[in-house]
């Protein structure tokens, strides 16, 4: 019978191979379903893949000799993998170039939203209880600051940044439009799933295509917020003429800005709606869950079974009997 984590680890390995397969095919799904679901399943799959890294290193650790004997392991109890124990070093070197991977991603965001939040302070209400912060400035760039915390623990409730010069690009309905569109990543709070989703790419490039979809999908549903509000021509206006106009470089990691993703697509969809295929829709909506559930299942699995087979390892060192 083989043993549980000949079964869990390759299953914990395959998880964002499944993600990757299965991004391409959510199209059907409607904008905040694929938002929430791929940010979550991309974050499963991701901490899956790790915990199966981790215990095939630390496995493959155990057995080597002077580890086995300094910590009391009988290496025959311990589960017997394909690779030697010599590969227990490159696999703490990827594990070690993956967590640096993600503290680089998730440092450039955190510096990058106190930025933002700095900014929005020091600009304050463009009037006692305006819209958005106005930035008098040449740039033309608008952009949603979600909540965050300053130091000192002050909790800041978050806004929308957006330079005179935008506003001057655009026309009444198309500033109400613009602004709605950057309330909704507010509302929506699509800074945390892009972020879930991002900083699981930035550990596991197969979830690359899963953050581009989910930022994608953050876009499409803002733009549908605004639809609602103001009208879909007037929000497809909107973009394009942000679009058109924006000078500001392409927004940091962290910034949600109304002329991201791919604007073109946007506007199609917002102008020539794409007809509802409801099979397809409840058939990717089914696989993104089990993938979810089963990613999330594994991880816990091949946690559990590793430290029970390290612990039963232990408890069968028998202590020799002293003589009398």
């Amino acid at each position: 019978m083989p043993d549980a984590l000949d079964v869990l680890v390759p299953a914990a390995l395959v998880a964002p191979l499944a993600l990757h397969g299965l991004t391409p095919r959510i199209g059907e799904l409607a904008p905040g379903v694929r938002v929430r679901r791929l940010s979550l399943a991309a974050a499963a799959s991701t901490a899956a893949a790790l915990v199966a890294l981790v215990v095939l290193a630390v496995i493959l650790l155990a057995r080597v000799p002077w580890v086995a004997a300094n910590a009391s392991w009988v290496v025959a109890a311990l589960p017997e993998p394909d690779l030697g124990w010599g590969w227990a070093v490159p696999l703490g070197v990827v594990l070690a170039a993956l967590t640096v991977a993600a503290t680089r991603h998730h440092l450039a965001v955190r510096r990058n939203l106190r930025a933002a939040t700095e900014l929005l302070a020091a600009l304050g209400p463009a009037a006692p209880g305006g819209p958005c912060a106005v930035l008098d400035e040449a740039r033309v760039d608008a952009f949603a600051v979600p909540p965050a915390r300053r130091p000192g623990g002050r909790r800041t409730p978050g806004g929308i940044v957006v330079s005179r010069a935008m506003l001057g690009a655009l026309d009444a309905d198309q500033q109400e439009a613009l602004l709605a569109h950057e309330q909704a990543h507010l509302t929506r709070r699509h800074h945390g799933w892009i972020q879930l989703a991002e900083l699981s790419a930035a550990v596991n490039p197969l979830a690359r295509n899963a953050s581009r979809a989910v930022r994608e999908a953050a876009e499409q549903e803002a733009d549908l917020d605004a639809a609602a509000r103001v009208g879909r021509v007037t929000t497809a206006r909107a973009i394009a003429a942000a679009t058109l106009a924006r000078t500001a470089p392409r927004p940091d990691p962290g910034m949600l800005a109304a002329t991201g993703g791919d604007v073109g697509r946007r506007v199609r969809l917002l102008l020539e709606p794409a007809v509802a295929r409801p099979r397809a829709a409840r058939r990717a909506g089914a696989a993104l869950t089990l993938l979810l559930v089963g990613a999330s299942l594994t991880a816990t699995a091949t946690t559990y079974a590793a430290v029970a087979r390290l612990q039963e390892a232990r408890t069968n060192v028998t202590v020799p009997a002293t003589g009398s």
